[in-house]
């Protein structure tokens, strides 16, 4: 993920291969790494623009029924991420990984050189 900021000073998201969306707050720019906790996952359209959200494009690989719910693997270019959800999806079906923005914990892809690291 890239962010920049525009000229009102709120700052955008550019998924890989996505699209570009608002996104509110203090964030780093430049390329940064995103962590989410999975039960925040959802899945959608892969196509589809939700208001604070950013939907990954890509592709269920595995399915389980532990019961109540089933637990997918959603494969986004070379990496997999686990998602639960209620419905039935077949295998090989693109998917989109919906993420709201307001629950990513965004890093600086870069460490910065120099300090004491523990």
């Amino acid at each position: 993920m890239r962010q920049r900021p525009s000229v009102s000073g709120a700052f955008f998201g550019e998924a890989i291969r996505g699209t570009t969306t608002a996104f509110g707050g203090d964030v780093p720019v430049g390329p940064v790494t995103a962590y989410f906790r999975d039960d925040i996952a959802s899945l959608d359209d892969p196509r589809a623009r939700i208001d604070g959200s950013i939907v990954l494009p890509g592709k269920i690989t595995q399915r389980t029924y532990p019961g109540g719910h089933y637990r997918y693997v959603v494969a986004i270019g070379d990496r997999h991420f686990t998602v639960t959800d209620d419905r039935y999806h077949e295998l090989d079906r693109p998917v989109g990984l919906r993420l709201p923005l307001a629950a990513l914990h965004l890093f600086p892809k870069t460490q910065t050189t120099g300090g004491h690291h523990a």
